[in-house]
């Protein structure tokens, strides 16, 4: 089968933590389109009170929703100013019409 490459777009919100947020966007990494395919994303949130933090992770499977599908995604941020933020989400959905 030929299963098209494609990607995600994330964004969001960290938890709050120590008294404040961070947001956060990026892009996935481009994978095949194939049944339970994943993909890595990578991201640092935005600078807020003196300080930012890192995420990495991968999703989880895709998800089907008839005309195309999207994963979510939970991870935590590193420690950075003796605290850390957890973010979870879902992706932008992909209807193979890129």
């Amino acid at each position: 089968m030929n299963y098209r490459n494609h990607t995600h777009l994330f964004d969001g919100v960290t938890t709050l933590d120590d008294g404040h947020v961070h947001r956060y966007q990026g892009l996935m990494s481009i994978e095949p389109d194939f049944p339970g395919h994943t993909h890595s994303m990578a991201d640092r949130t935005s600078f807020d009170r003196g300080h930012l933090h890192y995420l990495s992770n991968i999703s989880g499977p895709d998800i089907d929703i008839g005309n195309g599908h999207y994963h979510e995604y939970r991870g935590v941020t590193t420690l950075n100013q003796g605290h850390v933020h957890r973010y979870s989400g879902n992706s932008s959905v992909y209807n193979g019409l890129l």
